[in-house]
């Protein structure tokens, strides 16, 4: 008797989160992909376990690989990222560089080379206010950290995709 698996495969290119990155990105996945290639790239957009997409049915896994890779078909990476994006209820408004305070520019500063893009979007949206203020405590307001975690599950890929396109374009100007 066949047990039946039930995969949970993003319907719209807007039900990807900035978590897909890593698998949407990955060189191995470039070009003729094999069989495994092809399960552990499903693993990785479902959030299955590898073992569990290796007894899914062939058919199914290609039928899946070739689903998300469609789903970027007609997706404009160049268009200006959004000024101000919603998550949880909450509004997280795009930082101006040119604008914003101190403490952003040694945050940013201190990144890695190749820094985690949920922390780069931690840093490039934030609630309204000034980045680093204070509560009536002393406490930072709408700590760096705590934007991560949210961002994490439910920052928009599309977003995160548009935003980088974007400074990138102009840091080349």
């Amino acid at each position: 008797m066949n047990k039946i698996i039930q995969l949970s495969a993003p319907k719209t290119i807007d039900d990807l989160r900035i978590k897909h990155h890593k698998v949407l990105t990955d060189v191995k996945f470039k070009g003729d992909v094999t069989p495994l290639q092809m399960c552990e790239f499903v693993a990785g957009i479902t959030g299955s376990d590898l073992p569990q997409i290796l007894i899914v049915d062939i058919n199914d896994t290609i039928k899946m690989f070739h689903h998300c890779i469609g789903l970027f078909a007609g997706f404009k990476k160049d268009e200006a990222p959004k000024k101000v994006i919603e998550i949880q209820g909450v509004m997280y408004f795009r930082v101006d560089p040119n604008k914003v305070s101190t403490g952003w520019h040694i945050d940013l500063d201190s990144l890695p080379e190749d820094p985690d893009p949920v922390l780069l979007m931690a840093l490039l949206y934030i609630p309204k206010g000034v980045y680093g203020q204070l509560d009536e405590n002393g406490n930072i307001k709408f700590p760096l950290v705590e934007r991560v975690k949210i961002f994490k599950e439910h920052f928009k890929l599309t977003d995160f995709i548009s935003s980088v396109s974007f400074f990138l374009n102009r840091s080349k100007r």
